[in-house]
């Protein structure tokens, strides 16, 4: 059985999705907004009941470079 896995996935799962913010923001702090917006697409897959992922997209939706 391999439930011993389950207390460090969980922890390494929240330990992404508390990088990814901050990577979204030193992303966008380098003016690197497509990049910055795919990592807020990524953080959205990751967490879809994410409150602060759609209001970070959108942010970033906004300086976006195609």
């Amino acid at each position: 059985d391999f439930e011993w896995l389950l207390p460090p996935r969980a922890r390494l799962r929240q330990l992404y999705l508390e990088a990814l913010p901050r990577l979204v923001e030193h992303q966008a702090q380098q003016q690197s907004y497509n990049t910055a917006l795919a990592t807020t697409e990524q953080w959205l897959q990751a967490e879809p009941a994410s409150e602060a992922a759609p209001k970070e997209a959108a942010m970033r939706y906004g300086r976006f470079q195609p």
